[in-house]
């Protein structure tokens, strides 16, 4: 259980790495990448430790992916991120848990890759088959939560097939390289595998850095061109919807009071040319002596509920308390959607009271902070922008005279969201969010309209500030998460790809040769027992063949033996024993050939050793009468030059036994053996005897000793030379070894 558990941990704390690590690469949001090593850790650990780790799998999905988007801004929001994660972990989950079944089904459950064929399954399989199932449950969740839309499906389904099937031929060939197939096969193989795949990897992905980088600054580069043209549109918009209230005004200012019907045909045309504006609107001062005559008089102009009104605590419209004054709204167009405006009295409003006030007493226009309309239906913020109307028969200089000749109002009404729309075409800020502020507002209040796609906004912005009455405004630019994916090029995904594909392919074909050498390794091995086996039996029927031949020199030996002792001595014996002695030394060969591991060369430093000595013993030499003295170096002979090489040492010194020390005389036989630098063979036997008559011409001579010697000299293609002094005779050989 303990090990179980410990398993599982361990599955878990690798995929969340591997995951980790391969979301640097994701494309937003944030789910998909060019490469997903991950699916490969998860496949070998199903192959490797069984179906029971599949909770670590789970675990280590879910924990990669809850970090991409979760959202805290509400319990729901909340619960949605962890529900996707958790769906998007089961499909990972159970890809790896197919694939792994698919393998053992069809491959076997003893993976060891010694075929091409198991090769190609292994990676088909575990790959591109069983890599369907995560793309699609993946990407049915996103559609699902609204985070694809429709025709985004096909390509990110795509890019997440693509970089789980790279991930796993990849990642799964590395990690069996090095915890399962057999070490002896794969010692050198897994080396290049590894260094080959880290190689064309780490090209791949600083290729894709780089050119990401250059990418994005394009992108940024196009964003900031984009806001800054969106940034003077906002500002000049604003400023023309700003301009029909003093459009307005200077009409009140140069034709002095208007009836309902003249401001009508005014102001109507002017707010169409202005869709942000939700209704310009004439707002007189009322004394409460008048508030009677002026309601009587508009129910009479075709508004029979017409009342000066405030807004109750329930938000619905009562009628008026008493007051010294009011401001009500008396024009306004358009009429319909703000019929519940009609009558309103601005002083009601401590909101409305202020920016009246500052209107009123700097004789510009002034422009309140938000607020809710009393026309509102919606959720939008609004703003008034009001600018005073004095008598223009009374001064208005100071503030006091303001106050006292201040007949009314012109008022700009607007809604914040219809205005930023009407600033901003949806084509050209798509995909930019877009959030406006009141800088002269409290901290609390400031924020007046937020523009926001779904995710996180790329980490650029630009700011546009603009006067709005006695307000500043400002407008901040953000490009969303989906402005890189509408506005790049794919080059550097495209980059990437390519280059994780040629990584795959590059470790599937380290893979064939791998197992292609192995496998020559393996019939290498076999072919070289084989010869092995068929050398020993060969060597065994050589050291057979020699042993038999020695054998049966030695019985000719014997018998020539044998047939001397019936002999009386004389010639006729001493020429058996001359026979017998060149017999002996073609045996002494193949005695040591036999006995030597080289059966196709005597080591005739050993062998001249051994035949002089037994020369020697055969002659009979009394000891201390003639000494032999051998000097010689590591010589090895072919057999076809050993031999009679071996018999000319044998003649050489029996005649130097039989003729250098006539009377007993006493003396010395040397023989010398050498392998010069130049490859050739020196032997020489000396005695320091009687020496050769002068007149021996041992090229013609008639004894078989001297015939037979030059007979064996012109076999090996040798040098011979004989050397007489008074003091010895002196014969050399030199052959080609």
């Amino acid at each position: 259980m303990f090990k179980t558990i410990a398993y599982t941990a361990g599955v878990a704390l690798a995929y969340y790495v591997t995951g980790r690590l391969a979301l640097i690469l994701a494309i937003p949001p944030g789910y998909a990448t060019a490469v997903w090593p991950a699916a490969g850790v998860a496949l070998v650990a199903i192959l490797l430790l069984g179906y029971r780790v599949w909770p670590g799998i789970l675990l280590g999905h879910f924990f990669v992916n809850i970090l991409t988007g979760y959202d805290t801004s509400s319990s729901g929001a909340a619960l949605k991120s962890l529900a996707l994660p958790l769906a998007i972990a089961c499909g990972g989950t159970l890809q790896a848990v197919c694939g792994a079944a698919l393998i053992r089904r069809y491959v076997g459950s003893t993976i060891v890759l010694q075929t091409e064929r198991e090769i190609a399954k292994f990676l088909a399989l575990g790959g591109p088959v069983s890599c369907l199932i995560s793309a699609t449950v993946g990407l049915v969740c996103l559609y699902a939560w609204g985070l694809v839309s429709g025709p985004d499906i096909p390509f990110s389904w795509f890019t997440w097939w693509v970089g789980d099937t790279i991930g796993v031929t990849v990642m799964a060939p590395l990690l069996l390289a090095w915890l399962v197939l057999p070490r002896d096969r794969w010692r050198a193989g897994r080396a290049a595998l590894t260094w080959s795949t880290a190689v064309a990897l780490s090209l791949a992905v600083v290729l894709y850095v780089y050119i990401s980088g250059r990418e994005q600054q394009g992108i940024r580069a196009e964003f900031e061109r984009a806001a800054d043209t969106l940034g003077r549109e906002f500002v000049n918009d604003v400023e023309g919807h700003l301009e029909a209230v003093t459009a307005l005004h200077d009409l009140y200012v140069s034709a002095g009071p208007l009836d309902r019907a003249s401001f009508a045909a005014f102001a109507g045309p002017l707010q169409m040319r202005h869709p942000g504006v939700q209704a310009l609107e004439w707002a007189p001062v009322v004394p409460q002596a008048q508030r009677a005559s002026l309601e009587e008089a508009v129910r009479r102009e075709g508004y029979p509920a017409f009342a000066i009104t405030d807004r109750g605590p329930d938000g619905r419209m009562v009628p008026a308390p008493t007051r010294a004054e009011y401001v009500p709204v008396l024009f306004m167009e358009p009429h319909t959607g703000n019929e519940t405006a009609l009558g309103f009295d601005l002083t009601s409003l401590p909101s409305r009271r202020e920016v009246m006030d500052r209107a009123r007493d700097s004789a510009l226009p002034a422009a309140s902070g938000r607020l809710t309309l009393v026309q509102e239906r919606g959720g939008q913020f609004g703003i008034l922008v009001l600018v005073p109307v004095y008598d223009r028969q009374l001064p208005h200089s100071t503030i006091a005279q303001r106050r006292s000749a201040l007949r009314g109002y012109v008022l700009g009404v607007y809604r914040i969201g219809d205005l930023v729309r009407a600033a901003l075409f949806a084509e050209e800020s798509a995909h930019i969010d877009v959030t406006v502020t009141d800088d002269t507002a409290p901290p609390s209040e400031r924020l007046l309209y937020e523009r926001r796609a779904r995710g996180t906004s790329l980490p650029w912005g630009r700011v546009v500030t603009t006067a709005v009455g006695d307000h500043q405004w400002s407008i901040r630019f953000t490009p969303s998460a989906d402005y890189a994916i509408v506005h790049r090029n794919w080059q550097a995904w495209t980059v990437l790809t390519v280059g994780l594909l040629f990584a795959s392919v590059l470790e599937m074909m380290v893979l064939l040769m791998t197992e292609r050498a192995a496998a020559i390794q393996r019939v290498v091995e076999q072919r070289t027992t084989q010869l092995r086996d068929a050398l020993r039996e060969k060597e065994t029927l050589l050291q057979e063949i020699h042993h038999r031949v020695k054998n049966n020199l030695q019985v000719i030996s014997s018998l020539i033996n044998m047939q001397m002792r019936k002999l009386e001595p004389g010639s006729s014996r001493h020429a058996l024993q001359e026979c017998q002695s060149r017999v002996q030394a073609i045996a002494l060969i193949h005695e040591k050939l036999y006995q030597s591991r080289d059966y196709s060369r005597v080591p005739f430093s050993q062998y001249a050793k051994g035949l002089a000595g037994d020369v020697f013993h055969a002659a009979g030499v009394s000891p201390g009468a003639v000494k032999l003295e051998v000097e010689v170096g590591e010589v090895a002979l072919a057999v076809d030059k050993a031999i009679p090489c071996g018999l000319i040492l044998n003649e050489l010194i029996t005649n130097a036994l039989k003729h250098a020390f006539p009377q007993q005389r006493l003396g010395t036989v040397r023989v010398e053996l050498e392998e010069t630098a130049a490859g050739r063979v020196r032997l020489a036997v000396k005695d320091d005897g009687v020496g050769l008559p002068v007149d021996l011409d041992i090229r013609h001579s008639d004894t078989l000793g001297m015939q037979l010697i030059c007979t064996l000299a012109e076999q090996l293609a040798a040098r011979l030379e004989v050397s007489r002094t008074s003091g010895g005779t002196s014969f050399e050989v030199v052959f080609q070894a």
